[in-house]
């Protein structure tokens, strides 16, 4: 019997058009970090410096430019406080908390796989829900590595 999944989306017709929403939406949080931000900010309004401690190693001038193209995308908006220090804050918009579904998705395959590597403690992949997993030598070696302060002025 041959076996040939059924598309998840209709991209052939959908190109001819010249868009496609899923290589779209996958444009937009399909590289590394995008989709570490919305899920931070699924707990609620984080400052540019929380963002920074919840997705450590994340370098600043990567979290600024995923944060402007969240934004620019519609994903999340910013919210600058006239004070001093200046103070800006980042949640998600409607378009943003639609991606919680398909976060909790990817999260629970990532359980599922058996070579996932989680020690079972809280992670910010793992929005703070520890589950149990045997640890792995490279998940127990990285819980010992610690982050070093991080300069936010660029942001």
């Amino acid at each position: 019997m041959d076996f040939t999944p059924e598309p998840l989306v209709e991209c052939a017709t959908v190109r001819a058009k010249g868009h496609c929403e899923l290589e779209q939406l996958l444009g937009v949080v399909g590289d590394r970090w995008s989709l570490q931000v919305v899920t931070a900010l699924l707990r609620g309004p984080l400052r540019t410096t929380e963002l920074v401690s919840a997705l450590a190693p994340v370098s600043t001038r990567t979290l600024a430019d995923r944060l402007k193209r969240l934004e620019t995308a519609g994903v999340l908006s910013r919210q600058a406080f006239a004070e001093a220090p200046p103070r800006v804050e980042y949640s998600l918009t409607e378009r943003g908390l639609s991606l919680e579904t398909a976060i909790a998705a990817l999260r629970q395959a990532a359980i599922s796989w058996s070579d996932a590597g989680c020690n079972g403690s809280p992670c910010n992949a793992c929005d703070g829900a520890g589950h149990s997993r045997e640890p792995s030598p490279k998940a127990s070696e990285a819980a010992r590595v610690t982050s070093a302060p991080v300069d936010v002025t660029l942001l």
